[in-house]
């Protein structure tokens, strides 16, 4: 009796995190967001202590930039020490994200990337752009459930 007991807790555990008991546990998803940085100015001009952050949704975190874990750096943040105006090849910066499977998905799957910079002449400037995360990172395909 008290097997089927400790079974049918481990499968109401499982049902409240949207696991089938006996079903394998995947790890978290995960997915790499490609930031491309250009910076539009005249040649000899540059964009200085450029600050790419990401407003992510809920549930879903930073977890490492270029390979590396952020350690004491905000996480979802990457600082790229100069940008040339007139260069001809964008500057790429790599952000790893993952779902947390725990919060449940998420209203939105837009992710927000901020850049801040400042200009020539010193001057504070802002730029932003929206994107999509794919929906893969917040759900998986299962087969169809047998009532």
């Amino acid at each position: 009796m008290h097997e089927l007991a400790a079974s049918t807790a481990e499968a109401r555990a499982a049902a409240a995190h949207g696991e089938r008991a006996g079903a394998p546990v995947l790890p978290p998803a995960t997915a790499v967001v490609r930031v491309m940085l250009q910076f539009t100015g005249e040649a000899g001009t540059a964009a200085e202590d450029v600050r790419v952050s990401l407003r992510l949704p809920p549930g879903v975190v930073a977890v490492s930039a270029a390979g590396l874990d952020f350690g004491s750096e905000e996480a979802g943040t990457v600082t790229v020490p100069r940008l040339d105006g007139g260069a001809s090849a964008p500057t790429e910066v790599h952000l790893q994200v993952m779902c947390d499977p725990t919060r449940g998905m998420p209203a939105t799957t837009e992710l927000l990337g901020i850049a801040t910079y400042k200009g020539s002449q010193g001057e504070a400037r802002v730029a932003h752009a929206a994107a999509e995360l794919p929906l893969a990172l917040f759900c998986r395909a299962v087969p169809p459930v047998r009532l």
